[in-house]
């Protein structure tokens, strides 16, 4: 019995799941599993595919525009053999999906908003932790409370996927799947990218979260991190961000904190690490996290859904028939703009390293 594309791709899938599951996993390789857990459950629904996905898989393999893909795209770019088309939603959903796996920032739980354009908006959000009911007596008319009023977008900055050549001859081949291929490696390339610019910031683009965080403490000393130093980072915000907080770091300081040991005893500091918490709290690693240094934020902690807006704009995925034909390569490339803001800056915290 023949084996489909898409089944053997589930298979796949599947045996790098219980690999990865079956072993201690560390910074990139939870990031692995959680992208290919995400990536399984996109395949259930490739036989659900819409007309337009399935058209824009097409217009990648052979360059050919539909009228499913002309009628679902509001925007084209580009004449004849080179142009660029917005991708279709089921699409977006996986690669937004599997970009996650890379950014630490995303997956510490980072409102997420995709929109078709970089045009700002306004997200309304609410602190009112220093707010309380009223308890009144016979006749007492009740006080008003505002809550905090909107807060703007972040301003959105365009980048590139740095194009993809792909040879012609993998196009003959039938197994060859070019709409998974190129998701995840523009999903890893921009991935990697937003989060290193989105969390540490950079020079004519975003400035970053880590930068903004005004919640800090400081640590007792300069190439240590202790207890008490973890357990002050929680202290610094209101209690009713707690639900859903999370610390966050590079995989250097997991390493360091997994092998502290309790004095007298020898054990293990925080054993509950190998189940992906610490401290009572889910922990993320984000590599892009300074290291343990005199002076260095290393440590972040906070309800990130609450605290940090990424304004992402729908991709759009270029094909070009013609630029390397004398290689007999085809050429792709996926643009797509991002910015990020701190929203609540009382949910989150960062530890800064004694001087």
């Amino acid at each position: 019995m023949s084996v489909t594309n898409a089944e053997l791709r589930k298979r796949l899938l599947e045996m790098e799941i219980e690999t990865l599951m079956g072993s201690e996993l560390r910074g990139a390789d939870r990031a692995r599993l959680q992208g290919a857990i995400a990536l399984l459950a996109n395949s259930d629904r490739v036989t659900e595919q819409s007309a337009e996905t399935r058209a824009f898989t097409q217009w990648m393999r052979t360059g050919d525009k539909s009228a499913e893909l002309r009628t679902a795209n509001v925007m084209e770019i580009g004449e004849g053999s080179q142009g660029g088309f917005l991708v279709p939603q089921d699409w977006a959903n996986t690669y937004q999906a599997a970009l996650r796996s890379y950014s630490g920032l995303r997956e510490a739980g980072a409102n997420v908003v995709t929109k078709t354009t970089g045009q700002p908006f306004k997200l309304p959000f609410s602190n009112d932790t220093a707010t309380m009911a009223q308890r009144l007596s016979e006749s007492v008319p009740a006080t008003d409370a505002i809550p905090t009023a909107s807060v703007n977008s972040p301003a959105t900055f365009m980048y590139s996927g740095a194009g993809v050549r792909v040879s012609i001859q993998l196009f003959q081949d039938s197994s060859f799947d070019i709409s998974s291929y190129l998701r995840d490696i523009f999903a890893q390339r921009l991935g990697k990218t937003y989060n290193l610019e989105q969390t540490l910031g950079a020079g004519g683009g975003p400035s970053g979260v880590l930068p903004n965080i005004t919640n800090t403490q400081t640590s007792a000393g300069a190439s240590a991190i202790t207890l008490a130093d973890l357990n002050s980072l929680p202290t610094t915000i209101d209690y009713a961000y707690r639900n859903g907080a999370v610390y966050t770091f590079n995989a250097n300081t997991e390493k360091y904190l997994k092998n502290l040991v309790a004095t007298g005893s020898g054990e293990r500091m925080f054993p509950e690490m190998a189940d992906g918490n610490l401290n009572g709290f889910r922990y993320v690693v984000n590599v892009d996290f300074p290291d343990i240094a005199a002076g260095a934020t290393a440590v972040a902690f906070g309800n990130f859904r609450r605290g940090v807006l990424i304004h992402d704009v729908a991709p759009i995925m270029v094909n070009s028939i013609e630029r390397y034909a004398e290689k007999y390569e085809r050429y792709y490339n996926l643009f797509q703009r991002s910015g990020v803001t701190i929203t609540d800056a009382n949910s989150l915290a960062v530890l800064v390293q004694h001087a």
